[in-house]
């Protein structure tokens, strides 16, 4: 973002909401944004985010981390809902996984369906496997 130009956007945006008091008076927080967004919208956030999440990996992050970047992206992709794409997806978001949970999460009993159900198992699968070292540990 052009620091010059947003400095002129928020002076202009303070000068036109400004009540008969003088005070600043914000509509609310929600018309703000949009207002925000519609001048400054990054144009390439949506496809950079599609690119991304078909060669998103794990690659050794938390799986907390990875779900929330997963899920960054497909907000940021414009995909609310996966819909027809679910299966897709899902799968996107499997092969995005490091091997060994991927092969877990394959192997989950139920067999996990959408994606919120895969990326449900794999941090079940996770936080067993983290449980697990702990108790090696302490076992040593």
């Amino acid at each position: 973002m052009d620091q010059k130009a947003a400095a002129t956007w928020a002076e202009n945006y303070l000068i036109n909401h400004i009540d008969h008091h003088g005070d600043f008076a914000l509509v609310n927080y929600k018309s703000f944004l949009m207002d925000l967004n519609a001048h400054f919208k990054d144009v390439a956030a949506e496809t950079n985010s599609l690119f991304t999440l078909e060669r998103i990996k794990q690659a050794g992050k938390s799986i907390q981390e990875h779900n929330a970047e997963f899920d960054r992206h497909l907000t940021r992709a414009n995909i609310e809902q996966a819909g027809n794409d679910e299966a897709l997806i899902r799968n996107m978001y499997l092969r995005s996984l490091d091997e060994g949970l991927q092969q877990q999460v394959l192997q989950y009993k139920p067999t996990p369906h959408t994606l919120e159900e895969t990326m449900k198992a794999a941090l079940d699968e996770n936080l067993q496997f983290r449980t697990f070292q702990h108790f090696q540990g302490l076992a040593d």
